[in-house]
């Protein structure tokens, strides 16, 4: 069994299509790291990436193991997973709604996720802060945003606004999971006076810049 930690982001949490960024690691169960890989698109929304990032991992864990357990925070992947949503609107013609009157968003996305998870059994789980992110889940979900902002960082094309938010939401989620990670391991008071001596440094920086 392998276990697929994905991560995908765009510049506004909307439909509007702005740029965006997807990464994803695959690792075995004695936490060793398999698979790892992220990248860019100028013209996107966040669903497609969450989705796009499932899609390029779950095209090389199923290389290691015909298991494949999926660890997301995106609600759009964990609910058309666990409720076999791509079952039920194949029988439907792509579409939903009582009246099949809507077409399925991102249709070309799902029909290749379809394919890829034929001949293997995949599982989900929704990854939410707290008690269900242990130690690997914390250093893998760094590691996914990580990589996601190195790729906006090593592109040459990509948008100013992309890379600035990207940074943003990695110096966030950092801090995040490292407050998560010291309590988990009982050095939460340890943490949070060393983040509270690093705040006075910078202060004291700024006093001093300014003369």
């Amino acid at each position: 069994m392998v276990t697929l930690y994905t991560r995908g982001s765009a510049l506004v949490d909307s439909r509007k299509r702005k740029p965006g960024g997807w990464s994803y690691i695959v690792v075995n169960e004695d936490g060793k790291i398999l698979a790892r890989d992220s990248g860019l698109s100028e013209d996107t929304t966040r669903p497609r990436m969450e989705v796009y990032a499932v899609i390029k991992g779950l095209t090389e864990a199923r290389c290691f193991s015909k298991d494949v357990v999926i660890r997301t925070n995106s609600h759009i992947v964990y609910k058309v997973i666990e409720e076999k949503l791509l079952d039920k609107w194949a029988s439907k013609n792509w579409t939903r709604g009582k009246r099949r009157s809507l077409n399925v968003s991102n249709q070309d996305l799902w029909l290749i996720l379809t394919g890829l998870k034929t001949g293997i059994n995949v599982s989900v789980t929704k990854v939410r802060s707290g008690g269900q992110l242990n130690e690997h889940d914390l250093d893998n979900y760094k590691s996914a945003i990580g990589m996601m902002r190195k790729a906006a960082g090593d592109s040459p094309g990509a948008p100013t606004q992309f890379k600035r938010y990207i940074n943003s939401t990695d110096r966030k989620q950092q801090t995040r999971y490292k407050k998560l990670k010291a309590k988990k391991t009982g050095q939460l008071d340890d943490f949070l006076s060393d983040r509270q001596n690093n705040k006075e440094r910078q202060r004291v920086l700024r006093l001093i810049k300014k003369g």
